[in-house]
């Protein structure tokens, strides 16, 4: 879902001032159950293919049917993955 996002011209949407080498990304969505929904994952950025198995993942685990990509936030980066978590402390 999250690369098909990106193949029709979705975009990252960069809410954070240095681009680094991980990040935490807010996916907004729509489906069945609600207009709109939003889920937050921690990346390597910018792996597209990473994201694409964690929010698929995500729809499954919740029986979400048609989903809607809406936007794709990046909201938080740093060096490393406990960076991430650093930066919530």
């Amino acid at each position: 879902m999250i690369t098909n996002y990106f193949v029709k011209g979705g975009t990252w949407n960069l809410y954070v001032d240095k681009v680094d080498s991980y990040a935490t990304v807010n996916v907004g969505f729509s489906h069945n159950d609600n207009d709109e929904d939003e889920t937050q994952f921690d990346i390597s950025y910018p792996n597209i293919g990473e994201l694409n198995t964690l929010f698929n993942n995500f729809v499954a685990e919740n029986n979400f049917e048609n989903v809607k990509i809406l936007y794709v936030n990046v909201i938080k980066t740093a060096h490393t993955i406990y960076g991430l978590e650093e930066a919530d402390e």
